[in-house]
C-alpha cells in the first residue's frame, strides 16, 4: 500500500485560521440572538409625567442658575483676587514709603539735635564774648574818668578802694538825669519767677524772661539748663546767664539838679540808710562823667562811700554770676 503524504505546513495553517474565524463568526451570532432576546423582553420606558416634565424643567433652570451663579462667582473671585493684589503692591509701596520717611525723620531729628546743640553753643559763645566787650568798654569808661582834664582842686577822702560786700544802694545817671534803680528788689521778683519757670527748662536749653517793672525798670534775665554727671545720674539745675535792668523811658530819672534838691526822693532814700554801712553805686554814661563828679561831691560830704561803674554808650546795666563786684572809695 503506498503511504499517505501527511499535510504540509501551509495546509495546516490555512485550516486553522478558518476554524478560528469560524468560531468567530458563531459567538457573533449567538450574542446577536441574545441581545435581541432580551431587548424584547425589556419593557418599554414609560413616558414621563407632566409634574415631572414640570419639576425636571425647574431642576434644569435652577440647574443654568446655579451655574450662572458660579461663574458669576468665579468671575468675582478673579476681581477680587485682582484687588488684592492691588492692595498689596499699594500696601507694599506704603509701607516703603512708610520707612523712607521714618529715615527722612530721623535724619531730621539728628540734624534738629545737632542744630540745638549748635545754637546752645553760639549762645554760649555770644554771651561770653558779650561779657569780655562790656568788660572792656568799662574798662575803656573808666580809663576815660581817669583822663587829666583841667578842673579845680578838690579835697576828698583817700581814695582807697575796696570791695562793696555790704548793702549797696544803685543809681543811673544819663544824660545828665538820676534815677534809683531797685538793684535788690528786681533780683528778689527774679528768683520769684525763675523758679515757676524752672519746669521749662526740661524742653528748652535757655530760657528768656522778663519781670518787673518796680520804680521805672524791667529785669530781663536769660537762665540756661547745666547738665552734670554725678552717682545718681544726671542731674540739671537752671543757671542765671546774665540780667539786664532795662529803663522804661529814656532817660530814665530826673535831672540832677532836681535829684539833689532838699526834698526830692535821692534825698529820702539816704535818709534811711546808715552812710557807715551803705555804699552808693553809681551807673554812669560817658555823657554824665561832669556829673558824676559833682554827684560824687555831695556823696562824698554826707559821709557815702561811692562806687563809679561806666556804662558804654547805649548799654544797659547787667549783672551776671561772672560779673565782679564794685569798688568802692
Amino acid at each position: 500500500m503506498a503511504r499517505q503524504q501527511p499535510p504540509t505546513a501551509s495546509g495546516m495553517d490555512s485550516d486553522s485560521f478558518l476554524d478560528i474565524v469560524a468560531n468567530i463568526v458563531g459567538i457573533l451570532i449567538i450574542l446577536v440572538m441574545v441581545v435581541g432576546l432580551r431587548i424584547q423582553r425589556t419593557p418599554p420606558v414609560p413616558e414621563p409625567s407632566p409634574e415631572l416634565k414640570n419639576r425636571l424643567a425647574q431642576l434644569k433652570r435652577q440647574l443654568d442658575e446655579a451655574q450662572k451663579r458660579l461663574g458669576q462667582m468665579q468671575q468675582a473671585r478673579q476681581q477680587n483676587q485682582h484687588q488684592r493684589k492691588q492692595l498689596q503692591q499699594q500696601a507694599d509701596a506704603l509701607a516703603q514709603e512708610k520707612q523712607d520717611l521714618q529715615e527722612r525723620l530721623r535724619e531730621k531729628q539728628q540734624a534738629q539735635k545737632h542744630y540745638r546743640q549748635e545754637k546752645l553753643r553760639l549762645q554760649q559763645e555770644i554771651l561770653r564774648q558779650a561779657r569780655q566787650l562790656e568788660l572792656a568798654q568799662q574798662e575803656l569808661a573808666k580809663r576815660s574818668l581817669r583822663q587829666p582834664r583841667t578842673v579845680h582842686v578838690v579835697s576828698y577822702p583817700t581814695p582807697v578802694s575796696r570791695t562793696v560786700q555790704d548793702e549797696e544802694l544803685h543809681f543811673q545817671l544819663t544824660a545828665g538825669h538820676l534815677a534809683y534803680v531797685p538793684f535788690e528788689e528786681l533780683v528778689a521778683r527774679l528768683k520769684e519767677d525763675a523758679k515757676r519757670r524752672a519746669a521749662q527748662l526740661r524742653h528748652a536749653a535757655v530760657l528768656s524772661a522778663t519781670v518787673g517793672p518796680i520804680r521805672g525798670y524791667r529785669l530781663r534775665y536769660v537762665l540756661q539748663k547745666v547738665s552734670t554727671l554725678s552717682e545718681l545720674g544726671t542731674l540739671s539745675f537752671a543757671r542765671l546767664v546774665v540780667a539786664t535792668f532795662v529803663p522804661e523811658k529814656d532817660p530814665p530819672g530826673v535831672p540832677l539838679e532836681q535829684a539833689l534838691g532838699a526834698s526830692s526822693e535821692f534825698r529820702a532814700l539816704l535818709a534811711r540808710v546808715d552812710p557807715q554801712k551803705t555804699t552808693i553805686t553809681i551807673w554812669v554814661h560817658p555823657d554824665s562823667f561832669g556829673h558824676y563828679r559833682r554827684l560824687k561831691k555831695e556823696l562824698y560830704e554826707m559821709g557815702f562811700a561811692v562806687a563809679a561803674r561806666p556804662l558804654p554808650p547805649g548799654r544797659y546795666i547787667s549783672a551776671s554770676p561772672s560779673g565782679s563786684y564794685s569798688e568802692a572809695q
